[in-house]
This record gives structure tokens, sequence and C-alpha cells, in this order.
């Protein structure tokens, strides 16, 4: 009798150290993914955001890439570069990482696209100037676009958000 109960606070013990190895093991699995996901990989559905020169914007996130957002807020879409978000105020949804294609989407081919259209942008500077024109020239790090009053040159680094009408 003695010995049964012996045996069975051993296989108790065993059983609860075992939990706990396991425990710790999920804990650290899940630190470790966290460790390596991006604060844009916890973007989904509808945001808000925080973002330079225009405070809190809010949009539903139609894309994302590794260095840019795409959203649809009222009539326009925005695009906004990761370096303009200053913080996420809420999101609606965690989705997937950014695929292999849509990864290494840049500034350079969504602005050729527009370029291609025709199509008028307004470009926010970090300090919350506005460019108003047509995309002439996508630079390795920089945007021209034709205004009215000539070409205006745009560092990457410089652009807090980059406008669109629908």
């Amino acid at each position: 009798m003695r010995w049964e109960r012996l045996f069975s606070d051993v296989e108790a013990e065993v059983e609860e150290i075992e939990r706990e190895e396991r425990d710790a093991l999920a804990q650290e699995l899940g630190d470790e993914e966290w460790a390596a996901t991006s604060w844009a990989e916890v973007l989904g559905g509808e945001v808000e955001l925080e973002i330079d020169a225009l405070g809190r914007v809010r949009g539903r996130l139609e894309r994302r890439t590794a260095g840019l957002l795409g959203l649809s807020s009222g009539p326009r879409d925005l695009l906004v570069p990761h370096h303009a978000v200053r913080q996420v105020v809420s999101t609606q949804e965690r989705s997937g990482a950014p695929s292999r294609l849509a990864g290494r989407t840049r500034w350079t081919a969504v602005l050729r696209r527009l370029r291609d259209e025709a199509e008028p942008v307004e470009v926010v500077d970090r300090s919350g100037s506005v460019t108003t024109g047509v995309v002439e020239v996508v630079g390795q790090d920089f945007v021209a676009l034709d205004t009215p009053s000539g070409r205006r040159i745009v560092p990457w680094n410089a652009v807090a958000v980059v406008r669109t009408e629908r």
C-alpha cells in the first residue's frame, strides 16, 4: 500500500514537471515568434495610425509590404512608409506576413505605376508640407513631381504620405 502511494506521488510529480516544462517551452516558442514579428505584420482590417505631419488617420489596410502600407481612407488612397508611422492606435485583426513578392514591392514600383497612369498625387512630407503634381521621375531614393511651379524632388525619407484619388 505504501509503495502504491509512493509511486502515485512520484508519477504526479513527474506529470507536474512535464507540464511545467511544456508550458515553459510553449512560452519560449511564442516569445521567439513575437521577436521575429514586425509591428506592421500585426496590422489588418480597419486601422488607426498616428502619422508624421497628419496625426491620426483611419482607414482600411489594403496592402502591406516590407516598407509601405496602403490604406483606403475616405475618398483617397494613402501610401504610408513605415518610417512615418509614430504609433498604431488600433488595428482590427492580425494579418499574415507579406508574401515574398509583396515584401519586395517598394516605393519605386508603386510610384512608377502612378507615373505610367499620369495620376495626380499629393506628397505630404514629414513636416506637413504638401506637394501636388504628377510623378515624373522615380529615382533610387527620391521621387520627382511635375508641379504647376516646376519640378519638385522629394527624398523617400522625407515622405510621410502619398495620397491619390480613388
